[in-house]
């Protein structure tokens, strides 16, 4: 036989052998223990109870040949999990997950490009990495109310989406987690503690961001690059940043830094071209290589310190804009209730400028406001609002709601039929008044001057309730505080 001869024998052979394998591909089979799975016409469908096995790849799931080629998957409602690279790249554009599932793994619905439409219930309690890494048509995510952690990647390369729905109880969004989704807006959590490095990155149309109070670390570049963000606000709580954290934002046109930021890194906001202005304070001792570098707009640091404080903070090379920037020594004034509410917010003026004192009047219940004072046991110097007054100040300051606290009585059953009635912030020589009832029947009144002291009265009538008050004198009938009133 000749050489030729047996050369086409051979790649008929393998022709036929491949061509078996593609006919003879698995159609069903299992997909976890008490799981099985079918393929027919474009259809996946699983039937059973319980988890889906985690493949290490997706050339592992058994319908890997098939994946293509699947425009609808049917789950069952027994579903708990599903696993691992199981749906990655299917040509699906909706899927309701089953109301008992409660883990969606690592590359589960990855690159499904079709996708639009997925819903996820409350009873997931995590979405591994990359779940839905590079579904280019989703427009829209409501993330499930358990969900506490948004995973690596969960979303990045999203292309269209716009629209993030977050439960309340997220706590930590990791790495790359919207990279590149073109979200405008985006509330956060309450309880989110945590935002991982390039979690926000090359989101170009994201707008504003408020991290909520409670809030701790936000990672390297987790925002760098989001060119329309224009406003950042930043709680007491968040002090550790990454490097790069707001680079390239050049939308951005202000920030401020609280008191207890001591350290500014690397390239926070290098790039930001629209940022005007910055508020720092004179707890910062440091500010890191290139944190303001290319900021070419800077004109106005807003500095709560003195210029002696300035000339202690150590500022790194590649920060020009900070030299040529013009500086404002900054004060704030604090209004301190001690023990009060609905008081003033602080007020924040330059050093050496005139203000006036807010006109809002503190609440304290007990109590009547008397007037704020420089300091806090009311010896300081008095600081008041009118309309021809204006106060300066050379360095912030704190001034302290005083109170007086309101005349009142108190009723109290003894044995013995003894009544005592307390009187406090009233005056001796007021006359304190006791009045019995059997339900809204008046038995019997009696009165004694204040002298400083409690007051026994002695009642033996069958009384059910009891009223006290203090007038200035029995001939004026002036109210000096509300009555008060006891059930016996």
């Amino acid at each position: 036989m000749s050489k030729k001869l047996l050369m086409l024998f051979a790649v008929m052979g393998f022709l036929f052998s491949t061509i078996t394998i593609v006919a003879n591909a698995a159609e069903s089979g299992y997909c976890g223990d008490t799981l099985k799975w079918r393929y027919e016409d474009g259809t996946l469908t699983i039937t059973g109870t319980g988890d889906m096995t985690d493949y290490s790849s997706v050339d592992r799931v058994p319908w890997y040949q098939h994946m293509k080629d699947i425009t609808e998957i049917i789950l069952p409602e027994e579903l708990t999990s599903i696993g691992d690279y199981a749906f990655w790249y299917a040509n699906i554009e909706n899927i309701e997950i089953p109301s008992k599932v409660n883990s969606l793994g690592s590359c589960a619905f990855r690159e499904c490009v079709l996708l639009k439409d997925i819903t996820i219930p409350n009873s997931t309690t995590e979405i591994g990495d990359y779940a839905l890494y590079g579904c280019i048509s989703l427009e829209s995510i409501a993330l499930p109310e358990y969900l506490t952690t948004i995973k690596r990647s969960a979303f990045s390369g999203c292309t269209k989406l716009s629209n993030v729905y977050m439960g309340d109880n997220i706590t930590t969004i990791e790495y790359g987690a919207f990279y590149g989704c073109p979200v405008e807006y985006i509330s956060l959590s309450d309880s989110l503690t945590t935002i991982g490095e390039s979690a926000f990155e090359n989101c170009k149309k994201l707008k504003q961001i408020t991290f909520p109070e409670g809030f701790l670390s936000v990672g390297k570049s987790a925002f760098s690059n989001c060119t329309s963000l224009t406003k950042v606000q930043i709680p007491e709580s968040l002090i550790t940043f990454g490097n790069y954290t707001f680079s390239g934002c050049t939308a951005l046109n202000s920030v401020t830094l609280h008191s207890k930021i001591t350290f500014i890194p690397h390239g926070i906001f290098s790039g930001c071209t629209g940022l005007k202005s910055i508020s720092i304070h004179k707890s910062t001792t440091y500010i890191s290589t290139q944190a303001f570098y290319g900021c070419s707009n800077l004109a106005d640091i807003y500095y709560f310190g003195t210029a002696v404080n300035w000339t202690t903070l150590s500022i790194a090379s590649y920060n020009d804009p900070l030299t040529t920037a013009k500086i404002h020594y900054m004060c704030t004034l604090t209004y301190d209730l001690t023990g009060g509410s609905y008081g003033p917010p602080p007020q924040t003026f330059e050093l050496g400028q005139r203000i006036r004192i807010s006109q809002t009047i503190p609440e304290r219940n007990g109590y009547t406001f008397v007037e704020w004072n420089t300091k806090s046991d009311g010896t300081g110097t008095k600081v008041y609002y009118a309309s021809d007054t204006v106060w300066s100040f050379d360095k912030s300051l704190t001034v302290y709601a005083i109170w007086k606290e309101n005349p009142s009585v108190r009723i109290t059953f003894n044995d013995n039929n003894i009544v005592t009635v307390t009187a406090r912030c009233v005056e001796e020589g007021n006359m304190v008044i006791l009045a019995v009832y059997d339900g809204d029947k008046l038995l019997n009144v009696q009165m004694n001057e204040y002298k400083g002291e409690p007051i026994d009265f002695t009642e033996t009538s069958a009384y059910t309730k009891a009223k006290a008050m203090v007038w200035e004198t029995i001939d004026s009938l002036i109210p000096k505080c509300n009555v008060a009133e006891k059930i016996r």
